[in-house]
């Protein structure tokens, strides 16, 4: 098998802690409220045996988009035999569809769809066409080519940096005076909390994203940094890279 570019956690039971010092429900309850996103096109190709599969992968962030991505990938490669897909979509990865295209059953979609779930993806869409090349690979062969075509290219999307995971997440607006506003910058780069963009006017304002559980708890340090001259505001919750 050819791969190339085309353009344990072990967690204990019972509610114990592993080695991070998070509990089993702690590690599933960060989980739930965390998920990995595309953030743009990525292709791979894969040859297994002569047959040639070509992966598309897109962000995709409805069943409509999904359906013209697909039919976008079948008219550009009009003349293969397969195309099959699976996608997921969704904050909390409820739509998920899947399709063999004419493959025997469980050999394309459902191996395809399994990557994506175990990379923690929603809002994508992965499509591989497959050129024939005269050699048969049997259903375990299709499984694994299928497999490892999704794989690869969505190891060359965290290669180019392009999944993102996002957290349930808080964004915050920091009004403060000019004299204060160093010290908290530093303050801020140090415990590497996410700076969405800061504006100089005639006092500066600081916008910054942080977990949502930990929210109140930054307020309060930034009240206590500054010695109650900052103003917080609460502005957008929801799912952000932080």
């Amino acid at each position: 098998m050819t791969i190339g570019s085309r353009k344990e956690r072990s967690v204990r039971e019972n509610g114990e802690s592993d080695e991070t010092g998070e509990s089993v429900m702690e590690q599933e309850k960060r989980e739930q409220d965390a998920y990995s996103i595309l953030s743009d096109h990525v292709n791979a190709e894969l040859t297994e045996k002569k047959s040639v599969f070509l992966t598309d992968a897109y962000p995709v962030h409805s069943e409509e988009e999904a359906a013209e991505k697909i039919q976008e990938v079948s008219r550009k490669y009009y003349d293969a035999r397969h195309h099959c897909f699976a996608y997921v979509l969704g904050d909390h990865k409820e739509i998920v569809r899947q399709s063999d295209n004419k493959e025997p059953a469980g050999t394309a979609g459902r191996p395809i769809l399994s990557v994506i779930q175990g990379e923690n993806l929603t809002y994508v869409l992965i499509v591989v066409t497959r050129y024939f090349g005269g050699i048969l690979l049997g259903t375990g062969g299709l499984v694994r080519a299928y497999t490892g075509s999704a794989k690869a290219v969505l190891h060359l999307a965290k290669e180019e940096g392009k999944i993102l995971t996002l957290r349930h997440a808080q964004k915050l607006r920091i009004h403060l005076p000019y004299a204060q506003a160093e010290s908290l910058q530093y303050d801020l780069a140090q415990k590497k909390i996410r700076v969405l963009e800061t504006v100089y006017e005639a006092e500066v304002t600081i916008h910054i994203c942080v977990p949502a559980e930990e929210a109140k708890g930054v307020i309060l340090e930034i009240s206590q940094k500054t010695s109650g001259a900052a103003q917080v505001v609460r502005e957008e919750e929801g799912f952000f890279a932080v």
